[in-house]
Formats: structure tokens, sequence, C-alpha cells
């Protein structure tokens, strides 16, 4: 007769355990009829929750291996308890990554720590919150990357739909998009570029090699600077502050329409000493 659970001999029924402590599951093949032989009886199984398994000799033997629940045999770990995984050699080590309950590896992390952790894919780490470029899965408590790679967050629910883009790139109907139309911007070889990015306080810009190409700055060519912050083209094609003394706003790099007090604009832009005794300010001088 064979059995998982228990064995009926001579019309009693005995557990497994009963034969062999700790042993779940058994067979007998010996005659039911008469007195229970122990040479009939095989364990089958063991009780791994109490941290025993079954040798080779179908023995039950306690797990001796440090921070390990269950055994396969007496080398090999089957699970090590929270915080630790299963190293190269069967045994347990400890998991090192933070917010980790159960790592695969010392980089790799199977189970976050709920609720301050998520588990980031696709790099297996945990993080407290999701990074840009991702979002977060609430189902099963990932971090997941956004499918349209252009979106610094994206929905959730359509991870194809952009909330936010990144610098220099416009939302436009959940896509981001990098306008070049109005010359402030330069798409070149996958990346948005602002003529700031070039120049700074560079405001439109022109691109004379293949956008295909990765960028080359001899191809760059700003074409007006930020006036409003005192910036003006030269002749270089560099956005340079006012360069006139004594000026107080300029209307080019080199030219002055308003001096400070004392000084008059000549006819040439510059700043000069108001010949008139007494006079603060000076119209202009000739």
């Amino acid at each position: 007769m064979t059995t998982t659970l228990y064995v009926r001999i001579i019309n009693t029924c005995f557990v497994c355990h009963d034969y062999m402590p700790y042993c779940s599951t058994c067979s007998y093949t010996g005659d039911v009829t008469i007195a229970y032989s122990s040479s009939s009886f095989t364990c089958l199984s063991c009780n791994a929750s109490a941290g025993y398994f079954l040798d080779n000799n179908k023995n039950c033997m306690y797990c001796f291996i440090t921070n390990c629940l269950s055994c396969f045999n007496s080398t090999l770990c089957a699970n090590c308890a929270s915080g630790y995984y299963i190293n190269s050699l069967g045994g347990c080590t400890f998991c090192p990554l933070t917010g980790c309950s159960e790592c695969l590896n010392t980089t790799a992390c199977l189970t976050c720590s709920s609720p301050s952790y998520y588990k980031n894919l696709p790099s297996l780490t945990c993080v407290t919150s999701c990074a840009h470029y991702s979002y977060l899965n609430s189902s099963d408590r990932t971090c997941r990357p956004c499918t349209n790679t252009l979106c610094l967050t994206c929905n959730p629910l359509d991870p194809s739909k952009c909330l936010s883009c990144p610098t220099n790139w416009q939302l436009s109907n959940n896509n981001c998009i990098c306008n070049t139309s109005a010359g402030t911007y330069l798409y070149i070889n996958g990346i948005c570029y602002s003529c700031g990015d070039s120049e700074p306080h560079c405001t439109l810009c022109v691109y004379s090699q293949a956008t295909n190409l990765p960028y080359n700055s001899a191809s760059f060519t700003c074409l007006t600077c930020d006036s409003s912050k005192g910036y003006f083209i030269n002749p270089s094609d560099k956005c340079v502050g006012c360069s006139v003394s004594n000026c107080v706003t300029c209307i080019g790099y080199a030219t002055c329409s308003v001096c400070a007090t004392g000084f008059g604009v000549t006819d040439t832009g510059s700043c000069s000493t108001c010949p008139l005794s007494g006079c603060q300010t000076c119209a202009s001088i000739t």
C-alpha cells in the first residue's frame, strides 16, 4: 500500500511523522494487516517549513545553513530568510541593496520593501520614486520606462502619451517635439538644441550641416542675441555685452543710445564727456 500523508496499519491510521520525525509525506509497501515494519516505510518529503530536508538515505535532516529557511540538501539552500539571497555556493548572503527585501544577487532585487520602495525596471533596483522617463505601475509597484522615449514624464494609463518634456522640447498633442520653425531650436541627430546651448544668450540661429550627423559647432551661426539682457551680436557672430564705456543702454554691442550722467552719445555711438558746463545729460555730441 502506498500513501502520501497517512499510513493505515491494522485498522489504525498513522501520520507519516509518527514513523519518522518531520516526515511530511511517505509510502508503505508492507502488509497493512500485520504489525508495522520499518523496512516497508519510506519517507518521500520532509517538513521544509521547520527547516528539514530529505537526504539521499530518505531521512529527514535539519538544515544548518545560516539564514536558510529550507534546504535542498546539506550544502544547498532552497529559500533564504528575508534580506538574504542564495549565493553561488548555495549558502545565504546578506542583501546589500537599499530597500530590498529579496535579492537576486548583489546588484538586482526581486522584491522591494513596501510601502516605501518601488522596483525600478529594467535595472531591478529599489527606489522611493520613479525617475524621469519612467512611470509608476501601481498594480505591481514597479517603475517602468515610458514607451515614448521622448517623454520626460508620461501617463501611467498610457505610457506612450507624454505629460512633460525634456529641456528644449515642447509638449504637443501628448508628444514631445523640437520646434525648429521659429529658428530658436535646432534638431540635430535626434537631439533638440536651443540656440543658447551653442552660443550663450543667442536667441536666433542657423545650422549649415546635415542634421542627421553629429553636431558640429563649426556649422552653427548665431543671428541675434538677447538684447533684453544686454547682449548683442558682434562681427564674429558671438553674443557679447555692450562694449561702450559709460553707456547705460546699448542698441548694439558697440553702439550706445543712452549714456551715463555727464556723458553724451557721439555720432559713432560712443559716450563722451558732456562739454556743456553744468550739464548732467547731453542729447548728443558731434
